[in-house]
C-alpha cells in the first residue's frame, strides 16, 4: 500500500511575508556588515592620528579584503 504524495502550498500571503522577512533579514546582515566598516574606519583614522602609519596601512588593506567580502556577498 503507498501513501499519496503531501503537497503543501503557501498562500500567496505566506509568500510574500517569506519574501519580505528574508529581505529584511539581508539588510540587517548589511547594514551590521557597514556598521562594522564604518567602525574600523574610525580605528584606522585614530592609528593615523597617533602616526602609527604601519598599523594604519595593515588595517586599511584588511578593510579593503572585508570591503570586497562585502560586495560579494550582497
Amino acid at each position: 500500500m503507498s501513501s499519496p504524495k503531501i503537497t503543501y502550498r503557501l498562500a500567496p500571503e505566506e509568500v510574500l511575508s517569506s519574501l519580505i522577512n528574508d529581505h529584511l533579514e539581508e539588510k540587517q546582515q548589511l547594514f551590521q556588515a557597514v556598521n562594522n566598516l564604518v567602525h574600523q574606519l574610525h580605528h584606522t583614522q585614530m592609528l593615523l592620528e597617533q602616526n602609527k602609519s604601519q598599523e594604519a596601512l595593515l588595517t586599511v588593506e584588511q578593510l579593503v579584503c572585508y570591503g570586497e567580502t562585502i560586495t560579494r556577498q550582497f
